[in-house]
Formats: structure tokens, sequence, C-alpha cells
């Protein structure tokens, strides 16, 4: 995977949302990362009416350290980083 990668925790909604989709605008890789991605409906909305592409969103808690381990372990198996 060439060029800047981010990483958004909270996309589903606020900042982290906004965030995702002014950095997928601006050419950045984004991998979306929410505690409940059935809240991912809105972040989906957004990516479509912005015409921007996302990467699949991977289940994060950042209170959880077991969580924080397997987002980490998904992410290095998908993208390398």
């Amino acid at each position: 995977m060439d060029g800047p990668v981010a990483l958004i925790t909270g996309a589903s909604a606020g900042f982290g949302l906004l965030a995702a989709i002014e950095l997928a605008r601006r050419g950045v890789r984004v991998i979306p990362t929410m505690r409940d991605p059935v809240r991912s409906g809105a972040l989906a909305a957004a990516a479509e009416g912005a015409r921007v592409h996302l990467e699949p969103v991977v289940t994060l808690d950042v209170t959880d350290a077991a969580s924080i381990a397997e987002a980490a372990t998904q992410v290095r198996g998908r993208y390398g980083r």
C-alpha cells in the first residue's frame, strides 16, 4: 500500500466521521474504526454523498486492550502496516 493512510477512531459520528470524510477527500486511504459497526450507516451515507472511498470498518473500543490488539492485528493483516 502506497501513500498516506489514516486510522480514524470514532468514525461513526461527530469529529471522527468528519475527519474520515475530509481525509478521504484529500486522497488519504482511511481506515474507519468504531465500537459498534452496526452504526456505520451514517459513515457510509456521508462517504457516498462526498463521493469518496473508505476502507472497511474495523471494530475498535479504545478503552479495551484486547480490542486494541485485535484491531491492530486486523489492520496489519489487511494493510501490512
